[in-house]
């Protein structure tokens, strides 16, 4: 897919010093996604879906936003990650939090809502 860098930074939610490995050094690219499924569609006749959602709400509107996106049928709550909350859980039970909980919360998988 060919691309045209509009402007770098030096790191994605996801990516840098605190992430795996192959997210440490592999580098990140974000896409304009309808762009890139209308390239797909018309040279291979496939479009990808997204993984994730990055969200912000306004302010003190964290817990409205996360309690609306846990609230949607097809969403299994423990999908929608905030941001705060998991700091918080790391917070309180920094050793017995799995790896898993701690790449959750660095990677901010699912949708995480920034406060």
């Amino acid at each position: 897919v060919p691309v045209r860098i509009v402007r770098s930074v030096r790191e994605l939610p996801g990516t840098g010093p605190d992430t795996t490995p192959s997210a440490r050094f592999g580098g990140a690219l974000l896409v304009d996604l309808p762009a890139l499924n209308r390239h797909l569609q018309a040279e291979y006749g496939a479009a990808v879906e997204p993984t994730e959602w990055w969200l912000g709400t306004g302010p003190g509107r964290t817990g409205e936003a996360a309690a609306g996106l846990r609230a949607f049928p097809d969403t299994a709550p423990a999908q929608v990650l905030v941001r705060d909350e998991v700091a918080e859980r790391l917070r309180d039970d920094p050793f017995g939090a799995s790896p898993g909980a701690a790449f959750a919360a660095a990677t901010l998988v699912a949708a995480a809502l920034a406060s």
